[in-house]
């Protein structure tokens, strides 16, 4: 039940008897503002604590809704509990209005690789490991499940306590998600255009598969590592003006291997492939960070 209050304001009562203070609209309580969804800060006011809230923006397309929303629903409902995924409380409706009650996150990935871009020495290189191991686990979790995120970003990755937890990352976001067989949705074209290989916008290549998160993942790897972000990160694959120059900067990028002994760079350039056939899949990513992760600097 929702209780509506001057300024913004709303109660949210639940049948577990929890009260939550709802706040729209005011930098005290936003964490982040989407397409697709708003997430703020909200309070229990029973037992005093902080929770984030992500209520869905309608697009004008309610069909693109209902498969935001149901694909929310059903893979957050597969994957909650498990370590590597956000802790969902509830997930309910308010007409067209999706809302999902989860676990508040004091930072996400982001936030960690602009603090590495101002001061590249404030992440021990042994933690930056770490995040890029977590991230291919979960990775590797979701498509042991036969699940492609299809949104893989430092946005989407959300650092618990770093003290109390080490650091552990928790993934989000799976209203673009999908079955690596379900060919309807991986006909369309998803995904923040920063972090979308060449398979998700040029239609000259098939494949649009798994192959498409281990392409993002390298692209917040590089971010991590080189705390800036990649030579084609400004230009849009939405644009067909564009499209041609990046995949030029792409093949550009990819024509010339690195050395065996660069460890880091011979691990970019495979997951940054720009043919998805021949891009790494997560397992060959995953042994070669646990191989030479340490010589990464």
């Amino acid at each position: 039940m929702l209780v509506s209050l001057p300024l913004n304001f709303f109660l949210e009562v639940h049948k577990t008897k929890k009260v939550f203070l709802l706040i729209f609209n005011h930098t005290s309580t936003t964490i982040s503002e989407g397409r697709f969804k708003s997430v703020i800060k909200v309070y229990d006011l029973k037992n005093p604590a902080i929770y984030a809230y992500a209520l869905s923006i309608p697009s004008g397309d309610r069909y693109v809704d209902n498969y935001i929303h149901k694909n929310e629903e059903d893979f957050l409902g597969l994957f909650n509990g498990t370590k590597q995924i956000i802790k969902v409380y509830a997930l309910h409706y308010y007409g067209e209005y999706q809302a999902i009650l989860m676990k508040y996150y004091p930072q996400d990935l982001f936030g960690v690789i602009e603090q590495i871009s101002r001061d590249p020495v404030s992440i021990a290189p042994q933690i930056k490991i770490n995040y890029c191991q977590q991230m291919l686990e979960t990775i590797q979790l979701l498509h042991a499940k036969h699940v492609i995120h299809r949104d893989i970003k430092a946005d989407n990755f959300l650092v618990e306590d770093k003290a109390a937890k080490g650091h552990r990352l928790k993934v989000a976001d799976f209203g673009l998600a999908c079955y690596d067989d379900d060919q309807d949705s991986l006909k369309l074209v998803v995904g923040t255009p920063s972090y979308l290989a060449p398979e998700g916008w040029n239609k000259n290549i098939p494949a649009r598969g798994k192959p498409l998160d281990i392409w993002a993942a390298g692209c917040v790897f590089w971010m991590i590592w080189k705390g800036a972000a990649y030579p084609w990160y400004d230009h849009d694959p939405e644009k067909p003006d564009d499209q041609e120059d990046l995949m030029k900067e792409l093949l550009w990028f990819h024509k010339t291997r690195p050395s065996p002994e660069n460890h880091l760079e011979l691990l970019l350039w495979h997951m940054l492939n720009p043919n998805p056939e021949k891009r790494w899949n997560v397992e060959l990513c995953l042994d070669y960070l646990n191989q030479y992760g340490s010589s990464f600097r």
